[in-house]
């Protein structure tokens, strides 16, 4: 499974370094930059997973896997202001208006900073399943490296990811309806609500790491159409409206 993790830590990385060499050709695109910071963790995650094996357990693994989290979380608000960026891009006028975009920008990085705050110090622990060597928020049964750590944690996700992420699939439903690029568009709701389906899963063997392909797809696909709406845009004069 290490291996597995590593090769797709591999394929996500390389489609990021793909995908910035691509903004470098739309340095004003800040939906697709936005999007790049949050398919990082995302690659990161498979990495760490991977690593562990090779690294054991110690505070080396500890803060690599906290360093992700914590990026994760910063980033996930993110989210929200790609959504109007989106928007923007596909023609609605109030999500080009300077001043919303700002606004929602700021509130987003506001919203990450606390939650770097919040969550720096959380409580991790270590656990083992299959082959690999990681430290999680709570321990489940079949992960845990001795008998008495399991249930060790009290994992609760922050309600900002499944709210940013509700305000990311209305969106897609949206770009569906108001673009021509269906097919696009199409994929980036079917990744959105197979991410959806796939977190409400238990998390027990294999299927603790089902979610993991889909969340690469779907932050493939964040900056995909990002890159897609701006090109269509990219010939017009797209200026932010000052009011």
């Amino acid at each position: 499974m290490s291996v597995a993790m590593l090769t797709l830590a591999a394929i996500e990385f390389a489609a990021l370094i793909w995908l910035a060499r691509q903004w470098f050709g739309q340095t004003s695109n800040l939906a697709l930059l936005l999007g790049l910071t949050i398919l990082f963790p995302i690659a990161f995650d498979a990495f760490s997973n991977g690593i562990g094996r090779f690294m054991g357990h110690g505070d080396a693994l500890e803060t690599l896997i906290r360093f992700r989290m914590t990026w994760y979380y910063f980033c996930m608000p993110f989210l929200v202001p790609i959504a109007v960026l989106l928007l923007g891009y596909a023609g609605f006028a109030w999500a080009r208006n300077k001043a919303v975009i700002l606004g929602v920008l700021a509130a987003a990085i506001a919203t990450g900073v606390y939650q770097i705050i919040a969550y720096w110090d959380m409580a991790l622990y270590p656990a083992c399943i299959f082959d690999m060597k990681r430290y999680v928020l709570e321990v489940y049964p079949d992960q845990a490296c001795r008998p008495d750590d399991v249930g060790r944690g009290d994992f609760a996700l922050s309600p900002v990811v499944p709210i940013a992420a509700m305000v990311l699939l209305l969106t897609s439903f949206v770009l569906v309806w108001k673009t021509k690029f269906y097919w696009v568009t199409i994929l980036f709701v079917l990744s959105n609500i197979a991410s959806a389906i796939v977190v409400q899963l238990p998390h027990k063997g294999m299927m603790t790491f089902i979610s993991y392909p889909f969340d690469g797809v779907l932050g493939f696909l964040i900056c995909f159409t990002a890159m897609k709406l701006y090109q269509r845009i990219a010939g017009e004069s797209y200026m932010l409206s000052p009011t």
